[in-house]
């Protein structure tokens, strides 16, 4: 069999796809797969926060720092990741040997907005945040 310089191309490269929910990414891909086994070419189904798990687990199994930026608690991450266990997976290898700072206070370009009307002038009393 011969394959096209297109066929080689996809073998080689990933496919990433990005909308809001439930529009059929999933089913897109899954499609995606089948039509590529259809073809001869090799296929690994594989969900956003499981590679997010991987790349977390090969970083903290070789001792390889990370640096993470969030704006939702812990208790959040179930929720974003859609599932708890593998949240609780990825906070447990982050939060071993890190340490975490939580900076609290309004965001440094409200003031920006305010000064051009774009938001409501409010007192500059902050409340921490939750």
């Amino acid at each position: 069999m011969r394959s096209s310089p297109k066929q080689d191309s996809a073998e080689r490269c990933g496919q990433f796809v990005a909308a809001s929910p439930g529009v059929g990414k999933t089913h897109l891909a899954v499609a995606l797969g089948v039509q590529a086994i259809a073809q001869g070419i090799g296929t690994y189904f594989i969900t956003a926060h499981e590679v997010f798990l991987q790349l977390v687990s090969k970083r903290y199994e070789k001792g390889l720092s990370i640096i993470l930026t969030s704006n939702k608690t812990f208790g959040e991450w179930g929720t974003i990741f859609g599932d708890q266990i593998i949240a609780t997976a990825i906070l447990d290898r982050l939060l071993h040997r890190s340490a975490t700072v939580n900076i609290r206070g309004e965001s440094y370009r409200l003031p920006e907005k305010r000064k051009a009307g774009l938001l409501a002038s409010t007192s500059r009393e902050v409340m921490p945040a939750r």
